[in-house]
């Protein structure tokens, strides 16, 4: 399968590629391949049921992932997290931690920061996103389409992403103190339980 390139001929002009990734993803039911940290990922606004529907046919998982782009959003962005999740986030975010909130809203919530494409096109959309990894070996566009039963609308193609360099810890909630570590990361699980702690 090909996919439509949102930069033609692979040009990393990357402020074209946020702004045209930002309009995109403002238009309803559309669903975009980014790189996402380490490997590429379908992207599509949070609050788009269209989008995310269309993800589904392209993946077969509905395991989302929020992405914030800063921790003053997490009270106006539709979800209602747990106490432990916002204390996490508050503490560790922006940061490389995925927070699985198992005990409240039962939402993934990332909230990446650093100066990545993916932070600068999470700006300039204004918005929540909903992302899904394609794989863990999708570091290039051709492998993540590979992956796929049908096409997301275009895709931003960067060339093969370098390896994440400290990946993000995976943590999940299970109550106000109870917790467990779903992939060990830059985040220490003696700090996690600090935080919740404290």
């Amino acid at each position: 399968m090909k996919v439509k390139l949102l930069n033609p001929n692979k040009v990393l002009n990357e402020n074209f590629i946020v702004s045209e990734a930002a309009r995109r993803l403002n238009e309803p039911g559309t669903v975009l391949l980014l790189p996402t940290g380490g490997v590429y990922g379908l992207v599509c606004k949070w609050s788009d049921k269209k989008a995310k529907e269309k993800v589904y046919k392209i993946k077969r998982s509905r395991a989302f992932q929020m992405i914030l782009w800063d921790t003053q959003e997490i009270p106006n962005c539709g979800v209602m997290f747990s106490k432990p999740a916002r204390k996490l986030a508050m503490k560790f975010c922006p940061g490389p931690i995925t927070i699985v909130d198992k005990d409240g809203a039962n939402v993934a919530l990332k909230i990446p920061g650093g100066e990545s494409l993916l932070q600068n096109i999470l700006e300039a959309a204004d918005a929540p996103l909903a992302i899904i990894s394609a794989g863990r070996d999708a570091d290039t566009v051709e492998k993540a389409v590979a992956k796929f039963y049908s096409t997301p609308d275009a895709a931003a193609d960067m060339g093969q992403l370098p390896p994440e360099k400290a990946p993000s810890t995976v943590v999940e909630l299970i109550s106000e103190s109870l917790f467990k570590i779903l992939r060990p990361g830059a985040i220490s699980e003696a700090a996690i339980r600090d935080a919740l702690s404290a």
